[in-house]
C-alpha cells in the first residue's frame, strides 16, 4: 500500500513518528509524508521514507484553500491515509475532499466521525506512554508490527565531518554543550535569565565550549540577555544561522544538549546525544510522554510536586522560581567534566 502520513504541527512530532514510519516501511509498506516544508530535511535520507512531499506545495495557502489541497491529495494516489493530528477541521476536510478512501486519524473529535474518518484515541494523559509509543498504535490498527521506539534521523559522513569543522572553527577542539533556551510557547519553561546564568557559570566551572541555538527572531528576542558574552571565544550564538540539516550534525557532535520537551531535544533524541532537560510533572507535559528515548543517561529535572498540581490542564509555566542554573550545571556535571 501507498500509506500517506499528513503532519502538518510541530518538528519534534515528526521526529517522533519515525518509529512509525520504520514499521510501516518494513510491513513493505511505501510511505510518504506530507509535513511543512521547514521540517522535511529531517526525513531527508531515512530509507522507510518513499516520498517527501512540502505541505504548501499541495496547498500554498494552507489552512485554507481546501480544494487545493484535495487536489493535491488526490494526485499523491493514497491507498491510506494516517492524520496524528487531525486539525484544524478545514485541513481535514481538505483531505477528504481528495480521497474517499480510509482516513485514520488521531485528535480528530467529532468532526473527524462526522467524515466518516476511523478515530483513534492517544488515552493521553490518563494512560501515560511516550508519545511514539502513541504513533504506533496507527500500526497497530492496520495489523503492522511495531519495531521499536527508536527515533531516526540520517546524517550522511559530509554532514557530520561539516558539523565537526564548524565547531572546530567557531570555538575549538572542546567538549560541547548546546543550551537551547527557547521553546515557542509548546511547554513550559524556565525564565530566559536562567540560561544566562548557566552558559556563565559554565564558562567559569568548566572548560566547554557553549553553542546557544535558536531560531532567527530569538536572536534578537534574546540579545540583551546573552549580548554578556558576544565575542567570548568559548560562546557560538549560533541563532539563526543554522539550517535544520546542520543543527542535526552540530547536535551529533555535542556532549549534551540543554532543553525543555521542545524540536531539539527531539532531535538530540533521535540522534542519540544526552541532554538535560526542565520538565513539568503534569501528566500531559511530563518527560515520560516527551523525554529522550535516544540517550539512557540524559538528565530530567523537576519542580516540586505542588507547583505542577495547583494547576490545571496543559497552561504553561516558568516553574515558579523553583528550578535554577545550579541544577543544570550540576546534572551537566558528568557530561562535562
Amino acid at each position: 500500500m501507498n500509506i500517506v502520513i499528513i503532519r502538518q504541527d510541530h518538528l519534534g512530532d515528526l521526529v517522533l513518528t519515525t518509529p512509525l514510519i520504520r514499521a510501516l516501511s518494513l510491513a513493505g509498506h511505501q510511505v510518504t509524508v506530507v509535513a511543512r516544508r521547514s521540517s522535511l530535511p529531517v526525513l531527508e535520507g531515512n530509507p522507510h521514507v518513499s516520498r517527501l512531499v512540502a505541505l504548501e506545495d499541495l496547498a500554498p495557502e494552507f489552512p485554507r484553500g481546501i480544494l487545493a489541497l484535495g487536489s493535491g491529495i488526490r494526485k499523491l494516489r493514497p491507498d491510506l491515509i494516517l492524520v496524528p493530528d487531525a486539525k484544524p477541521t478545514k485541513m481535514l476536510l481538505g483531505v477528504r475532499a481528495g480521497f474517499f478512501g480510509k482516513i485514520i486519524t488521531m485528535r480528530g473529535g467529532a468532526a473527524s466521525r462526522f467524515l466518516l474518518c476511523r478515530s483513534l484515541s492517544s488515552g493521553l494523559p490518563s494512560r501515560l506512554r511516550h508519545y511514539s509509543e502513541v504513533m504506533l498504535d496507527f500500526a497497530r490498527e492496520i495489523g503492522v508490527p511495531a519495531d521499536g521506539l527508536k527515533l531516526e534521523i540520517f546524517l550522511n559522513e559530509q554532514e557530520r565531518e561539516a558539523g565537526k569543522a564548524q565547531l572546530q572553527e567557531r570555538i575549538g577542539a572542546r567538549k560541547v554543550v548546546i543550551v537551547h533556551p527557547g521553546s515557542a510557547g509548546n511547554t513550559c519553561n524556565l525564565p530566559i535569565d536562567i540560561y544566562a546564568e548557566l552558559v556563565e557559570r559554565l564558562l567559569g566551572r568548566s572548560e566547554v565550549g557553549i553553542v546557544l541555538s535558536g531560531i532567527a527572531s530569538e536572536r534578537e528576542k534574546f540579545r540583551a540577555d546573552f549580548s554578556r558574552f558576544e565575542g567570548n571565544p568559548r560562546v557560538w550564538n549560533s541563532m539563526g544561522e543554522f539550517t535544520l540539516r546542520q543543527l542535526c550534525a552540530i547536535i551529533a557532535q555535542s556532549s549534551a544538549l540543554v532543553s525543555v520537551g521542545t524540536g531539539p531535544l527531539h532531535l538530540a533524541s533521535a540522534l542519540r546525544v544526552a541532554t538535560v532537560s526542565p520538565f513539568c510533572r503534569r501528566r500531559g507535559l511530563c518527560s515520560r510522554v516527551w523525554g529522550n528515548l535516544g540517550a539512557a543517561k540524559s538528565v530530567v529535572i523537576e519542580p516540586p510536586e505542588s507547583i505542577c498540581a495547583g494547576r490545571e490542564g496543559l497552561s504553561h509555566c516558568n516553574f515558579e522560581s523553583t528550578l535554577g542554573a545550579d541544577q543544570l550545571l550540576e546534572a551537566l556535571r558528568p557530561f562535562v567534566s
